[in-house]
């Protein structure tokens, strides 16, 4: 491997000492516009790439921001960490991610690998069986850290998260409005992800607000989806089928709609469809699907900067809930 370039190749280069190229790299006072020309030229011209780790340990900080989420393939984990990783950019710092896949032991795991990697602070969002136990460990080891979508109540953790309940009672307020009362939710595992019983409390309430508490039917799924087609194909053979499906989460909801199509069933002719994370791929859907969106790039940036409000000593409100957007579709029609 060819041996990197030094700051004092640079500066020897740009005819300047090295105390003037780190001024300029670390832009702790300003140098002329000459000057700072010549700079870059030197460092275009060798590839210089600046130590890291002797930032790093000027500075007593890695500049890098862990993140630990359970998967990166359903699109709301994607995005998040897409605006994660825009936030860090924006302020000087990385984001190292790990994926979980709600596991106790790898949580536990991914959390301990990026303390011992030296991140400066964790974004996490963890899964409801552990989350008490896993919180009481960063503060033990008084990492900052700063939880995304998993929303704490009644607790001083800082946290970052949607409006989920009131999301969801908004959604099935519309849904009712249009007509329908044999309304069914698929919801993700409670013991996953407290956000899917929030949504599910919602859900309930509407219910039992509009007087159709007879009607509620809440049906829980793995992360996996496993089970998912005989629970449809059940569903589709009750006397009174729903006439609509709620899920608390987009890629349910495309699966969903793949088994529906399946099994011949027009949406929403026959049944209509709605969900809570469509986003952008919800509007390209045959049928669009109707569903409540969230402010990811705002929640991203707002987690990235408690996290490092923490590390740098700002004051901000460090827990925040977002409101979120009912995202009409051409998957939900009128009650039969």
């Amino acid at each position: 491997m060819k041996r990197r370039a030094t700051i004092a190749q640079v500066a020897k280069e740009a005819g300047v000492s090295t105390a003037t190229v780190s001024r300029h790299l670390n832009q702790t006072a300003l140098v002329n516009d000459d000057t700072a020309e010549r700079i870059r030229a030197a460092i275009e011209k060798l590839s210089y790439i600046p130590s890291f780790v002797g930032k790093s340990l000027k500075e007593n900080r890695s500049r890098t921001i862990g993140v630990v989420i359970p998967s990166i393939i359903p699109q709301s984990y994607s995005w998040a960490v897409e605006s994660l990783q825009r936030a860090c950019r924006a302020r000087g710092y990385a984001a190292l991610v790990m994926t979980t896949a709600y596991e106790p032991a790898d949580e536990r795991l991914a959390l301990e690998t990026l303390i011992a990697r030296g991140v400066d602070g964790l974004v996490v969002n963890l899964g409801s069986s552990h989350l008490e136990e896993h919180l009481a460990l960063l503060e033990r080891l008084e990492v900052p850290f700063v939880l995304l979508f998993n929303e704490e109540e009644h607790s001083q953790h800082p946290f970052v998260a949607a409006e989920n309940r009131l999301a969801m009672q908004q959604l099935v307020e519309h849904v009712i409005a249009l007509g329908h009362q044999r309304i069914t939710l698929l919801a993700g595992d409670f013991k996953d992800a407290q956000r899917y019983a929030l949504r599910a409390q919602g859900y309930r309430e509407a219910m039992t607000a509009a007087g159709l508490a007879q009607h509620i039917d809440v049906k829980e799924l793995p992360l996996s989806l496993n089970g998912s087609e005989a629970l449809v194909t059940e569903l589709l053979k009750t006397p009174q089928r729903p006439s609509v499906l709620l899920t608390t989460h987009n890629s349910l909801a495309f699966h969903v709609l793949g088994l529906l199509h399946r099994h011949g069933i027009q949406v929403p002719a026959e049944i209509s469809l709605a969900t809570f994370n469509g986003h952008d791929i919800a509007q390209i859907l045959s049928p669009t699907l109707c569903s409540i969106e969230q402010p990811f790039d705002a929640m991203g940036k707002a987690a990235v900067d408690i996290v490092l409000g923490m590390i740098e000593g700002e004051s901000r409100d460090i827990q925040q809930r977002f409101s979120c957007t009912l995202q009409g579709g051409q998957s939900l029609g009128n009650g039969r």
